[in-house]
Formats: C-alpha cells, structure tokens, sequence
C-alpha cells in the first residue's frame, strides 16, 4: 500500500519533534506558571550573534535514508508551511562498535548524506526562514548486543577523540558554509560526559571555528552529569520522561499528566536558572 506523502515524510526525514527554546513557554500549557526564575545570560561570545527566536519551535530531521533526498527537501517545506521557525538537522558519523577508537563518516543509502546533500539541506531551510540548527550523532555499524553510543568505551580514549575531533572539523565546515545558527557538540555521549578536560578542549576548538551557539544533547536522566554547561550557550535535553508512571487510571487524566509535567518542569527551570543557560529539547 503506497504512503501518503505526510507519511513519507515522517518515515524518510521526520524522527521526533523538536525543541522548545525558553522552556517556561512549553510548560505554562500543562503546568501552573512557576515564579520567574529571572533572565537566563547568554555565554558573552553570544552578544554579537543574531537573536534566535522566542520560542525555538520545530522538527527535527534524521538526515540518514539519502536515496529518498526529495522527501527531505519536502519535509523542510512542510514544516516551515505549518509556521515553525526552526529546524534541527541530525545526521550520522560511525564507529564499528563500543569498543571502537576511531569515528569515521561514510556517505551513501543508508549510511549518511554528501557534503552536497547536507549542504543543500541546510541552505533550503535557511532559504524557507528557518532557523537552523546540526547535530551530528555516533552511530553503530556492528553493535555488539545492546550497545549504542552511550556505551562507548575504546581501550584508549585518545585516539577516539582525536578522530571525534576530525568529524567535528568536517560539520563544523559544512556548519559555517551553511550559515547554521547553532552546533551539537555531541549527542547522548552518556560514557565521554564526566571526561571534563576532553570536552573543555572540544569545545573550545568549536568555539574557534564556529561563530554560531553551541550546546550538547544528553538524555532526560543525564542532564546534571555533564560539568560543562557553562562553557556552552544551550542546555540540549532529550525529553523521554515517563508521565504516566503515578496516574491512576489508564489512559491517564489531564489533572495527572499536568501534575507529572509540573514536577519536571520545576526541576528543569531550576537547573537551568543555577546554570545560567536556557534549556532546548533536542529530543521529545
């Protein structure tokens, strides 16, 4: 049975909605407002940048299955049709399993984008008045059981981080040619977070090579672990969290989900307002 064109979208291009900037706008739907926690300052390399918008509301695209590129130039018209403003390009780097020292690219069906492709892809949204945002993600080609890039663990970390340190050079490249506003330095990297000096040295070298915003993507369970928020303009949160764990009855009532949400949201506008640092949903 052939797919409608929505259908294709979300199955070639769409993997997950994105992204509330000002996280205090999304939580004032499903949760008593909470007392301003007062104006969250920007890193000071920030100030010449131009303003994002307010909220930052989008898609995020998974820039992976290339052989159905139009499908992905069609998603950007879509999303920009149904008024969001931005758009998060997430697209792959690979390592052969967790034991790996070295993260290559590799383009082609199923694999990842061109240059060209990426390039095209980030140009398009710019040109539909998106702002945009890329997100380079480690991927298994033979992960051994249950492993994913939260589990990486080489025999030595040196050699894993200088090649981590290549592929960002080449994003940060495609980045810059682009004009994209902000850069993932990384994502769900569970096992690198509490390697502090590595990611200090990264991020610094990003910082030098990129004149847009900067953040990181953990996970909902994850975000106090790294110590490197301040060195960062964003707190990139993928928002999993479990709403219906308490409720009562299922499907669950509105009264319990905005209960839920309010308990997180509270914790959320709290550690962003000790950081300094809006929060993003990289994930939802």
């Amino acid at each position: 049975m052939r797919l409608h064109l929505d259908r294709l979208i979300f199955r070639y291009a769409c993997f997950t909605a994105l992204a509330v900037y000002g996280l205090s706008l999304l939580g004032a739907t499903l949760a008593t407002p909470l007392p301003d926690a007062g104006p969250l300052s920007a890193h000071p390399s920030t100030t010449h940048q131009t303003p994002l918008p307010e909220p930052l509301l989008g898609f995020a695209i998974n820039l992976h299955h290339t052989d159905h590129f139009d499908k992905y130039l069609q998603a950007v018209d879509e999303i920009a049709a149904m008024g969001f403003n931005s758009l998060q390009v997430a697209t792959p780097a690979f390592q052969t399993d967790g034991g790996s020292r070295e993260v290559t690219l590799k383009s082609g069906p199923g694999r990842g984008p061109t240059r060209e492709q990426l390039l095209s892809l980030l140009r398009h949204a710019k040109h539909r008045g998106l702002t945009t945002m890329l997100m380079p993600q480690v991927l298994f080609t033979h992960p051994r059981g249950n492993e994913w890039r939260g589990k990486i663990h080489p025999d030595q970390w040196e050699p894993w981080w200088d090649s981590y340190r290549a592929v960002t050079t080449y994003f940060l490249d495609v980045a810059d040619e682009a004009g994209v506003d902000i850069y993932c330095v990384g994502s769900e990297l569970l096992s690198t977070e509490k390697q502090t000096r590595q990611w200090a040295s990264l991020i610094a070298y990003t910082r030098s090579r990129f004149a847009g915003r900067l953040t990181y993507s953990t996970n909902w369970d994850h975000y106090h672990v790294p110590t490197v928020w301040q060195d960062l303009d964003m707190i990139g949160i993928n928002g999993y969290w479990d709403l219906t764990a308490d409720a009562s009855r299922d499907p669950p009532t509105r009264e319990e989900l905005s209960t839920r949400w309010g308990e997180i949201r509270q914790r959320l506008l709290a550690f962003g307002a000790a950081q300094h640092r809006p929060i993003l949903f990289t994930e939802i």
